[in-house]
């Protein structure tokens, strides 16, 4: 951002700050990368080294013809080949029908010469220029040399039996050989993990064409050529010192090729280092909750899916679950499967995390469906699909059956029978808050976590204690993505900014100094502070220090809670020295229609599926609201009187206007904002009312607590109290009386909530002991000096209690009156608890997690001690 000054120690601190083990796997890489470049070219492997490469135990021997060297791959088993022509009518059947058109035409189109990648395609006349790079976007040329349409030309020859998709395999390989020869000068060779994303496409196509007649014997030894120079690169090249995505994908890719082609020379060495090193960087990237270390949901998922085709890889070449790498690469996938199937939304799309795009040619595999099917794991959440991909995978070890026998098991349409629970990944930072209103399920993701990697993070954004929101299949709130690195460092760095995304920007400046392309000085890590979580409500609590190296050392604080199922609350509170601008920025999808009442300064959004998002200042007083879509594309690069802003890019190099609330409080040192977000579902009779009430403690104002009432079209109304979780600081301070309006509590969150007919209907204690309604008693728990977290809902007879686990003492009750207290039966997180009556009172005790053990618990004597 401007005014920023990096000075040079700055970055050498930033550098050296790596370590020593980094800087020493630098130094040695980029030693041996000069090296080679100063012997040139390295060309393809000569035939001759080819000649008798043979799988192990064949019978021929010795200096073969092409053709029998032909034959012995047709015919080994050992490892077993990626797809076997046998099954080819089966695999065709199970494909659905609009996804083999998809593949025959994009087969149609690279016959053809005509490609399309990142939203731009380019018709060649005769030759490809394989170095061509429409609109500047270096993404494009690399998508086209990853040779993804390899394999849609062997699945449409599988599907249709046509030879000229072997034909045109064949000359569009030997043209790309002929002009691409190995070499570290080379620009389809200069970015090795590009040359360790073909490895994947070339095994594929020499699967699948291995059969065909027009492909010659000749040109079959010309594709174990290229797969021998791919292997042999990529084990010279690889980036031992890139300790993120590219080192483990690289090492995958050498695993890949040495596994399944061991007669090449050195492909033993390459299955042996490939593991190796992949196993190592499995143990140091992949976290222990399943989050990849650099935190972007793309890498995340390519990375998620490339180890699903390791494990089938592995199957292939004759390991099982007694291999100790096999159990490691299971165990990390089961955690990143866990974890991409929690971000994923009712759409079944992911938010963009990080530098992140909704698809890429190397995203080829939905691991957590994936996962669930070849590893026998239910409890991994998928939302079943039809995937081609994945059943091509599936079938080269025979488990493509479980995706026709329904294995995802959530229902029909994806959706599952009850809301899906909420879910922390705290190693990652990231922590998903989900429930479901009518039949629209409800998904937010809060980021919470460091900045990407702490060692390479040159993937992570600057979005501490952003948000991701979407309300049934309609996506309403949105991180932006990552446009491109390849169009301008202008770009570039608003959509890695803060000011892109759902979070507080001070003074117009970003959380962490970014400069570059990818690189960041001073990274804001934000931190949890609290979080709990259960059928009934969520609450996540974080800060960062980003903006404590700025003048004034301002510290962002962030809670939300999310009553379930009806809103959430943001509550941002922002301290520091001095006079700052504050603005509180909300980006809605490109397609929701954003309306901005200038009175309330209420923001509603709605998307043509038919779901919106209220959005609501508690306290308008002071505030300033403006929507803005799309700023600052005409300005020139560089210039800070046009600042960018309301932009979203889905797809690489391809950037979206989006509507923008930016909310804006100036002058004071410190500052809050305190945000209703409602969601709005088809069918409902409407947005609540929202009303401000003052809250008070010991008869005077509460300036740290929000509290205000919302009140809904059929009569209802919720009441809420809040002061910071943070300010939790002795038995004192936590007894002390707040009161707003009818609610009083002495908890720091509480809510009430009232049917059509006044009567209270619910309500929550957090980090406390009572809540009282209009001077009368509602709920206790009965512990001191130990807080509880608690809420109930009453309906009819039954009073349903949640309570996050661990949060509660287990015996210690908690005390129902007037409404509550003349239920007819209690549960208790699910399970019938202990109950009794003692006047006009109900008893609930709370007996631990024994209590849920079956139906035969329920029978005991914790059942003759209910309510009578």
């Amino acid at each position: 951002m401007p005014g920023e000054k990096i000075t040079p120690w700055l970055r050498v601190s930033s550098f050296l700050g790596k370590g020593p083990r980094y800087l020493s796997a630098y130094a040695g890489w980029r030693a041996r990368r000069a090296l080679r470049a100063l012997g040139g070219a390295a060309g393809w492997p000569r035939a001759e080294e080819l000649r008798g490469a043979l799988p192990p135990g064949d019978r021929f021997s010795g200096d073969l013809a092409p053709s029998l060297i032909r034959a012995g791959h047709a015919s080994r088993r050992s490892p077993a080949p990626l797809c076997d022509w046998s099954q080819r009518e089966r695999i065709a059947r199970l494909v659905p029908e609009a996804a083999r058109s998809r593949t025959v035409a994009r087969a149609d189109a690279a016959a053809s010469r005509r490609f399309r990648y990142r939203g731009l395609e380019v018709q060649f006349n005769g030759k490809v220029d394989w170095a061509r790079r429409p609109g500047g976007n270096l993404d494009w040329t690399w998508d086209l040399n990853r040779h993804g349409f390899f394999v849609a030309l062997g699945r449409a020859y599988w599907y249709t039996g046509d030879e000229r998709y072997a034909r045109a395999f064949a000359d569009l390989l030997l043209d790309w050989m002929a002009a691409n020869p190995p070499g570290v000068r080379s620009p389809a060779w200069r970015s090795v993990f590009e040359a360790g994303a073909r490895v994947a496409s070339w095994c594929w196509a020499h699967a699948l064409f291995l059969n065909a007649p027009s492909l010659t014997d000749a040109e079959h030894l010309e594709v174990l050529r290229g797969i021998l120079g791919l292997g042999r690169f990529l084990h010279a090249n690889i980036e031992r010192h890139a300790w993120n995505n590219h080192l483990l994908l690289e090492a995958k890719a050498l695993a890949m090729a040495g596994l399944l082609y061991p007669e090449l020379p050195g492909a033993r060495d390459w299955a042996r280092d490939g593991i190796r090193l992949l196993e190592r960087e499995l143990e140091r990237q992949v976290l222990l909750d399943g989050v990849h270390s650099e935190r972007s949901s793309l890498y995340h998922a390519i990375i998620a899916s490339e180890l699903l085709e390791h494990l089938v890889v592995l199957r292939l070449a004759g390991h099982t679950e007694r291999d100790p790498h096999y159990c490691t690469a299971l165990v990390k996938l089961v955690g990143m499967a866990m974890f991409q199937g929690a971000i994923t939304r009712a759409d079944g799309t992911l938010p963009l995390l990080g530098d992140a795009s909704r698809g890429d040619e190397q995203l080829r595999f939905d691991a957590p469906l994936g996962a669930r099917v070849l590893l026998d794991a239910p409890g991994v959440p998928a939302r079943p699909r039809a995937d081609e991909d994945l059943i091509w995978l599936l079938a080269a070890v025979g488990k493509e059956q479980g995706l026709e026998d329904g294995a995802a098991g959530e229902g029909t349409a994806g959706k599952p029978e009850r809301p899906r629970p909420s879910r922390a990944f705290r190693a990652g930072g990231y922590f998903v808050l989900e429930s479901r209103l009518g039949e629209e399920p409800l998904h937010l993701v809060f980021d919470c976590g460091p900045f990407g990697d702490p060692v390479v993070p040159g993937h992570g954004h600057a979005d501490a204690l952003s948000v991701d929101l979407a309300v049934g299949r309609s996506h309403l709130l949105v991180d932006p993505g990552m446009y491109s690195a390849h169009l301008g460092e202008r770009w570039r760095n608003y959509f890695r900014g803060t000011a892109a995304h759902n979070t507080v920007l001070v003074d117009g400046l970003d959380q962490s100094i970014l400069s570059g392309l990818r690189r960041v000085y001073r990274p804001a890590h934000a931190r949890l502070t609290d979080w709990a979580s259960c059928d009934a409500f969520d609450l996540a609590a974080g800060a960062h220090l980003g903006y404590a190296r700025c003048e004034g050392r301002v510290v962002h604080q962030r809670e939300i809670l999310f009553w379930k199922p009806r809103w959430w609350l943001v509550l941002d509170r922002l301290e520091g020295r001095g006079s700052h601008r504050y603005d509180l920025l909300w980006h809605f999808h490109p397609r929701s229609e954003v309306v901005l009442d200038p009175a309330t300064l209420a923001a509603t959004a709605r998307t043509p599926g038919g779901c919106g998002l209220a959005l609501v200042p508690i306290d308008p007083r002071g505030l300033e609201a403006e929507r803005i879509v799309g700023a600052g594309e005409g300005a020139a690069e560089g210039e800070p009187d046009e600042p960018v802003q309301g932009w979203t890019a889905f797809e690489s190099g391809a950037k979206e206007p989006s509507p923008v609330v930016r909310y804006r409080r100036e002058g004071a040192s410190s500052a809050a904002f305190a945000t209703l977000l409602v969601p709005l579902v088809p069918g409902a009779r409407g947005a609540p009312r929202v009303e401000r009430v003052e809250a008070a403690r010991a008869g005077r104002p509460a300036e740290d607590a929000v509290a205000g009432v919302l009140r809904f079209p059929d009569g209802a109304a919720e009441a809420f109290v809040a002061s910071p979780v943070r300010a939790v600081r002795g038995a004192a301070e936590r007894r002390a009386s707040l009161a707003a309006g009818d609610l009083e509590t002495d908890a720091l969150v509480a809510c009430a909530g009232t049917g059509p007919g006044g009567r209270i209907a619910s309500g929550l204690v957090y980090r406390g002991w009572e809540l009282r309604w209009r001077g009368e008693p509602v709920a206790r728990f009965e512990a001191d000096p130990v807080p509880g977290h608690f809420a109930f809902r009453l309906e009819g007879g039954l009073l349903e209690v949640s309570s996050p686990a661990g949060s509660l003492v287990e015996g210690l009750p908690i005390r129902f009156s007037g409404e509550a207290a003349r239920a007819s039966r209690v549960l208790w997180n699910g399970a019938e608890p202990a109950a009794r009556r003692e006047g006009d009172s109900l008893l609930v005790a709370w007996q631990g997690p024994a209590r849920k053990e079956g139906p035969a618990r329920r029978e005991g004597p914790a059942r003759k001690e209910g309510p009578r």
